[in-house]
């Protein structure tokens, strides 16, 4: 199966979306490992991802990057919010990273963005609260003349072709947890990620 633009599905805690969201050809998923406000354990992002092929795997970290991190088998990337860009080294190799900002920290972060230009394979815009899908759209398409783009935040159904029609690189979703082991509620992801089939 494929999708109409690159998608990332982040906040995975259960092989119930992990497979479902390999299966409709998701091409990263994420996964909150680290520590102190990690949701699953290096041990159970193992468990999960040796029962899935196909996507990359992301460790989605609240804290500055460690060494650590390039000596994982399985992540392929790390993302980072842009308050812990400064953990970035850019004078020495180091993993592939996606840096998460809000739209209104673009102005203000550029700057440190771009010292690290070479460190950051996509930013993931997200949190449309206060401005308008235009103002968005113009700050996405000054992003990605530096950047590639992945667009984050609540996304609606019914504006997916507008928002594929935007200088991005994908789509950001999110996944949530079972409401009990194997069961689990997809109309979010299903509604947009059935939306987004090649016909």
């Amino acid at each position: 199966m494929s999708l109409k633009t690159k998608v990332k599905v982040g906040n995975i805690t259960n092989l119930s979306d992990a497979r479902y969201c390999a299966g409709m050809g998701v091409d990263m998923l994420g996964f909150r490992i680290s520590e102190p406000n990690g949701q699953i354990s290096l041990v159970k992002f193992k468990e999960i991802t040796d029962w899935i092929s196909g996507p990359e795997f992301i460790a989605e970290l609240s804290e500055s990057p460690s060494d650590q991190w390039q000596e994982i088998p399985g992540i392929n990337l790390i993302e980072i919010p842009v308050s812990k860009i400064s953990g970035l080294n850019s004078g020495k190799p180091r993993q592939a990273t996606i840096v998460s900002l809000g739209f209104h920290e673009w102005q203000v972060c550029k700057d440190a963005l771009l010292k690290h230009k070479a460190s950051i394979k996509y930013l993931l815009v997200n949190n449309f609260s206060g401005i308008t899908n235009n103002q968005a759209k113009i700050i996405v398409t000054e992003m990605s003349t530096i950047f590639p783009v992945l667009l984050g935040g609540e996304m609606k159904v019914e504006l997916l072709d507008e928002y594929l029609n935007w200088p991005i690189e994908g789509l950001a979703l999110n996944g949530s947890e079972e409401t009990s082991p194997g069961i689990k509620d997809y109309d979010h992801l299903s509604s947009i990620l059935e939306k987004l089939e090649v016909d």
